[in-house]
C-alpha cells in the first residue's frame, strides 16, 4: 500500500516568505550624512587631514571646506568660491569615500542652501573610481582655478536659496560598474557682472544617498517526490512502500530554478525514510518459493587435447524464496545457475580425449544434413553438428574421444542417393547409421552427389540451341571424349569476340576438376572449359562474330 502526503505547511510557509521578500521586487535603503551636531572645528580646510563622519572618510580634493554651526541652522558644511573674468572659477570640492555597487540604481539629495543674500550659488556631484586629487593645506582662500567647463561635464548639479532639500541626482540608472567615490563641487552663480571675484558661499547640512538593488527573481520548485520503504518492522513483517510528496511552490530560492529544485530534493532525501517508517505499515508478507531451474554447462578447463563432458547444474524446486513476487524468487534461482554453473562444469565434469570434426558438402548437394554423436557409455559427451552446402573443410567442432553410434540424416524430406565419405571409407545412400564408431582424433565427413559415366549428350544453355552432341567415357584411362555442334537461338544476341558464355550442361562424365581444353573453326579460336558442376563455358578469343546462321562444332578430350 501507498501512501501519499502534501506538504500544505510548507507551502503557505513558502508563501508568507514570497510575500515578505516583497513579490521579487528590490527594496531601497537610504544612508543619510548629517553635519547637524558634527564637531569639525572652526579652521580652513577641515578635510586637509581626511575625516570620518558616520562611517565614511571626507577629504578635500581642493579649495578648503569650513564648517560652521549655529543655535538657529545647526552645523553645515560651507564651501566657497568666487566668478572669474574669462569664464573661469574659484571652487572648492571635497570627496567621501562610498562604495556605488554596480548593478544598484542610486538617487542623491542634499539639504543644503546659498549663505550669501540674495546670491545663488550651485552643488555639482559626480561618482569616481578614484581620488586623486587632495588638498592638504590648512590656508585660507586656497582655491584652485577652474574652468566653466569643468563643473558641467560630468557632474549632476542643482541651484540653491534658502535651507531645503535638493535632489541632485533623481536615478543614476543602474550601474555597469563600481565607484569608490562621491565627487561634492561648489561652484558660484553670479547674477551680474559686477559680482566677479565676489566671495560667496553655499552650505550642505545633509547628504541622504539612496541605493536601490537590482530586481530580486524568486524560483518556485516543482513537485518532487520519492518512495520508501517501511523498514522499521518487527521481524517476520514487511514494511508497506509509503510515497513522500513535496509540492510545487514548497520551496524559494533567489538563486535558480534548480537551487530551488535541489531543496526540495534534498527534502524528499533527508525526510522521505522516516515517513515511510512513521506511515507505513507492516504486513506478513507472502512468501514465493522459486521452481526448480536447470542449466547445461560444458567443462573448459581441460587440457590440451582434451574436451570436456557436458554437465547440467540443477537449482532445485524452492531453493529461493522472495516476499516481492514468483519472478523474483525465480530470478534469484537463475542468478544461482548463471553465477555458479560453470565452476560446477568445471568441477564435476570429466576430461577425455578427442579431436575436430571437419566437414564438406560437394558440388550438387544442395541438403543440409545433422550429424549425431552418441556416445555409447558417457550420454554427456553426445553432440550434433550440421553440414550445409558449399562446406569444404569446415570446422565444425570438437568431438570427445570414446565410442559412439553415428547418425548422418537430411534435415529435410530428401530421396536422392548420395555418397558420404568417413574417414575415407565410402557409404551409399541417403541416411546413414554407423554403430560403435571409434573416435580417438579427428574426424572427416564428405557428402558428394554420385558421378554418372558412360554415353550421354548435352543440354542446351539458354539461348543457344545443341544441334547434336555426344560425350564417351573410357574406362581404360578414364578419359571423356565427344563433340558438341551448336549455334545461337533464334532472337538471341550474336556472340561477340572477347565474351565467355555458357553454351551447355551435362550430368555424366563429368571432371573432378575444371578441364580447359582450345578450339579452332572458321578462323575463329576458343577456350572451352568443362565444369564439376556440369557446365559448358565457350570463352570467344578472335574471330568473327556468330549468330544463329551459322553454327559452331568442338570437339574434345578430357580426363576424368
Amino acid at each position: 500500500m501507498k501512501t501519499t502526503i502534501i506538504y500544505h505547511l510548507k507551502l503557505v510557509c513558502s508563501l508568507l516568505t514570497y510575500m515578505l521578500l516583497g513579490f521579487g521586487s528590490s527594496y531601497s535603503q537610504s544612508v543619510t550624512i548629517d553635519y547637524t551636531y558634527s564637531s569639525l572645528g572652526s579652521g580652513c580646510n577641515i578635510f586637509s587631514t581626511p575625516q570620518t563622519i558616520q562611517g565614511h572618510q571626507h577629504s578635500t580634493s581642493f579649495g578648503y571646506p569650513r564648517f560652521l554651526t549655529d543655535g538657529n541652522v545647526g552645523g553645515r558644511i560651507i564651501l566657497d568660491g568666487r566668478d572669474l573674468s574669462g569664464a573661469t572659477q574659484n571652487v572648492t570640492q571635497y570627496v567621501i569615500a562610498y562604495n556605488f555597487k554596480i548593478g544598484y540604481t542610486y538617487k542623491i539629495r542634499i539639504y543644503a542652501r546659498t549663505e550669501t543674500a540674495n546670491v545663488f550659488g550651485s552643488i555639482g556631484l559626480k561618482l569616481s573610481t578614484s581620488n586623486s586629487t587632495t588638498n592638504t593645506s590648512t590656508a585660507c582662500n586656497t582655491f584652485a582655478s577652474q574652468g566653466d567647463s569643468y563643473y558641467i561635464n560630468g557632474y549632476s548639479n542643482v541651484t540653491l536659496s534658502s535651507l531645503s532639500w535638493y535632489t541632485v541626482i533623481n536615478s543614476t540608472g543602474a550601474l555597469t560598474q563600481n565607484f569608490g567615490f562621491l565627487y561634492i563641487l561648489a561652484s558660484p552663480n553670479p547674477t551680474t557682472g559686477n559680482e566677479i571675484g565676489v566671495l560667496k558661499s553655499v552650505s550642505i547640512q545633509k547628504i541622504e544617498i539612496t541605493e536601490t538593488p537590482p530586481p530580486v527573481s524568486v524560483y518556485y520548485n516543482v513537485s518532487k517526490s520519492g518512495t520508501f520503504t517501511r523498514n522499521n518492522c518487527s521481524v517476520g513483517y514487511a514494511g508497506s512502500a509509503v510515497t513522500y510528496n513535496v509540492a510545487a511552490g514548497a520551496y524559494t530560492s533567489t538563486i535558480s530554478q534548480a537551487d530551488a529544485d535541489q531543496k526540495a530534493q534534498n527534502d524528499v532525501n533527508t525526510n522521505g525514510q522516516a515517513y515511510a517508517n512513521a506511515n507505513g505499515t507492516c504486513t506478513i508478507p507472502t512468501t514465493y518459493f522459486s521452481v526448480e531451474k536447470s542449466g547445461s554447462f560444458t567443462r573448459n578447463n581441460c587440457g590440451g587435447g582434451y574436451l570436456g563432458s557436458v554437465v547440467t547444474y540443477t537449482i532445485a524446486a524452492g531453493a529461493y524464496t522472495s516476499t516481492i513476487s514468483q519472478a523474483d524468487a525465480d530470478q534469484k534461482a537463475q542468478n544461482d545457475i548463471n553465477t555458479n554453473g560453470q565452476a560446477y562444469a568445471n568441477t564435476n565434469g570429466v576430461c577425455v580425449a578427442g579431436g575436430t570434426l571437419y566437414v564438406s558438402s560437394g558440388s550438387g548437394m544442395n541438403m543440409p544434413y545433422t550429424v549425431t554423436f552418441t556416445n555409447i557409455s558417457n550420454p554427456s559427451l553426445n553432440n550434433s553438428f550440421s553440414i550445409y552446402p558449399g562446406s569444404n573443410n569446415y570446422n565444425a567442432g570438437s568431438i570427445a574421444g570414446g565410442a559412439y553410434n553415428v547418425t548422418v540424416a537430411p534435415q529435410y524430406p530428401f530421396s536422392t542417393t548420395i555418397e558420404m565419405n568417413f574417414n575415407g571409407t565410402v557409404y551409399s545412400g541417403t541416411t546413414f547409421n554407423l554403430s560403435n564408431v571409434n573416435i580417438s582424433g579427428n574426424t572427416n565427413i564428405g557428402l558428394s552427389l554420385p558421378v554418372i559415366v558412360g554415353d550421354c549428350v548435352f543440354a542446351e544453355a539458354n539461348g543457344f540451341d545443341i544441334i547434336s552432341s555426344r560425350t564417351d567415357h573410357a574406362s581404360s584411362n578414364n578419359t571423356a571424349t565427344g563433340y558438341i555442334n551448336w549455334t545461337v537461338a533464334y532472337g538471341s544476341s550474336a556472340v561477340q569476340p572477347n565474351t565467355n558464355v555458357k553454351i551447355a550442361t551435362f550430368t555424366c562424365n563429368k571432371p573432378s576438376v575444371a578441364r580447359v581444353i582450345t578450339a579452332t573453326e572458321n578462323g575463329r579460336s576458343w577456350q572451352i572449359t568443362f565444369t564439376p558442376s556440369g557446365e559448358v563455358w565457350a570463352t570467344f578469343t578472335g574471330g568473327a562474330p556468330v549468330s544463329g546462321s551459322g553454327t559452331v562444332t568442338f570437339y574434345f578430350t578430357y580426363n576424368m
